[in-house]
C-alpha cells in the first residue's frame, strides 16, 4: 500500500490531518486484503504520529484487527507486532502491546506460525526494557 511510503515522507501535520483519516477509512474496508494491507503499514504510520497520539491509535487498531473476521488480518497484525513495538521509545512502549506479545503463545496458530511470529516480534519487544 503506497500509503505506508507516504507516511515516511510527509510532515507530521499532513500525516495526522490527511493520511490518518484515509488510513482509518481503509481500516473499515469490507475487503479483507485492504485491511491486511493496513496492518502491514501500521509501523510506518506510527513513526509519523506525535508521541501523544501513538499509543491510542495503535491500541485502537489492535482492538479492531485482533478480532477481525479474517484470519489473515488477525495474523498480519500480530506479525508486525515487534516492528510496532520498536516504533516507540523503549520506556514508552504501551503495556497492551507487551501483553499482545506475551499472549502470542496462546494464539490458535500452528507451531510454525507461532514460532515465526514470536521470532519476528522478540527483538522489538526486548527493546522495551520491560520484559
Amino acid at each position: 500500500m503506497a500509503l505506508g511510503a507516504l507516511f515516511k515522507v510527509v510532515d507530521q501535520d499532513v500525516a495526522v490531518n490527511q493520511l490518518v483519516p484515509l488510513y482509518d477509512a481503509f481500516v473499515q474496508d469490507d475487503t479483507w486484503h485492504i485491511r491486511r494491507a493496513c496492518c502491514t503499514i501500521l509501523a510506518s504510520m506510527i513513526t509519523a504520529l506525535p508521541a501523544d497520539m501513538k499509543a491510542a491509535k495503535v491500541e485502537e487498531i489492535y482492538d479492531i484487527f485482533s478480532v477481525d473476521v479474517s484470519r489473515s488480518v488477525r495474523s498480519s497484525v500480530m506479525e508486525v507486532l515487534g516492528e510496532v513495538i520498536a516504533g516507540f521509545e523503549p520506556e514508552h512502549v504501551p503495556e497492551f502491546l507487551l501483553n499482545h506479545f506475551l499472549a502470542l503463545g496462546q494464539q490458535p496458530l500452528n507451531e510454525h506460525e507461532r514460532a515465526v511470529m514470536c521470532a519476528f516480534s522478540f527483538p522489538g519487544a526486548s527493546l522495551s526494557k520491560r520484559l
